[in-house]
Formats: C-alpha cells, sequence, structure tokens
C-alpha cells in the first residue's frame, strides 16, 4: 500500500467542505462501479460529479476527491483483505453495495501512512463512514460499519 501516501495537501480548501468531498467521491464510485468504470476519469464522471452531485470543476476539493477516487479504486483488493476478516459471517459479496464502497473509502483513509498537513485523525474518518452510512445506508449497516472499522483501527 505504499501508494496508498500520496494524499494532496489541504492547502486553501476549507476543511468544512471535506464533508461534501467525502460525500462526493463515495457516490461517484458507486457510480463508477455500477457502471464498471475505472482508471482515468471520463467525461461522464465529470458530468456526474458538476450535473448530480454539485461539484463544480474548479471546486477546492476536486483534487481531493478525484485521489480519494483513484486511490479506493487503485488499492480495492488490499483494502478487501483488510476488510474481509473483520465481517465475522458475512463476505465482501452479500454486503451492499454501497456499504461496501463505505467500507473501502473509509478503510483507506484508515490505513493510509501519515501526510504531514494533510491527515485527518483516525477518529474522524470513522465519524466519516458513520455519518456516510446514516445518509445513504442503514441503522443496522452504521453500527456494523462501526465495527468493522473500529478493528482496522485497532490493527494498524
Amino acid at each position: 500500500m505504499d501508494e496508498m501516501n500520496a494524499l494532496p495537501e489541504d492547502s486553501a480548501a476549507d476543511k468544512g467542505s471535506r464533508r461534501k468531498a467525502r460525500a462526493a467521491a463515495l457516490r461517484l464510485l458507486y457510480a463508477r462501479e455500477m457502471r464498471n468504470a475505472g482508471g482515468d476519469f471520463t467525461r461522464e464522471d465529470e458530468e456526474t460529479l458538476r450535473d448530480l452531485l454539485d461539484v463544480p470543476p474548479d471546486d477546492p476539493q476536486m483534487p481531493y476527491i478525484r485521489h480519494m477516487v483513484r486511490m479506493v479504486e487503485m488499492n480495492e483488493s488490499e483494502l478487501d483483505k483488510h476488510i474481509a476478516p473483520l465481517l465475522r459471517g458475512w463476505s465482501l459479496d452479500r454486503l451492499s453495495r454501497v456499504d461496501r464502497m463505505i467500507l473501502r473509502y473509509a478503510a483507506y483513509e484508515l490505513l493510509r501512512e501519515p501526510v504531514d498537513k494533510a491527515s485527518d485523525p483516525r477518529s474522524v474518518a470513522i465519524a466519516s463512514a458513520i455519518d456516510m452510512a446514516r445518509m445513504f445506508s442503514t441503522d443496522e449497516a452504521v453500527m456494523f460499519i462501526n465495527g468493522v472499522l473500529a478493528g482496522i483501527k485497532r490493527s494498524k
């Protein structure tokens, strides 16, 4: 997971908009998986961000969104190796697509090497994942995701 530590710095980007950026990145990951897309960003990705997710091309969080989508997709199998043993009686295939995306996204945030001035504390990554589960999934998923991510945090 050496490539997992290249998060772009925040510079002047507003940390308050990071929540919106996380949600946009998660929703774009979901859309790309539904289309069986991967690799470079496409015109369709740009249109999804702009038209459906209200993220203009000049948004200061765009480098973060692009980076997170790219890193989660690139490291999917490695992330799954950390997640799968913590599912206890479940498999990744049995999870809903959105729960899988939330777990992969948060696992990436928890497992990447700290980067000066760019890292959020691990507790923020877990809290953000729980917020996303509350927005996009079920009450049961919130507890489940919290438990899995706590296990990843302990293992780190």
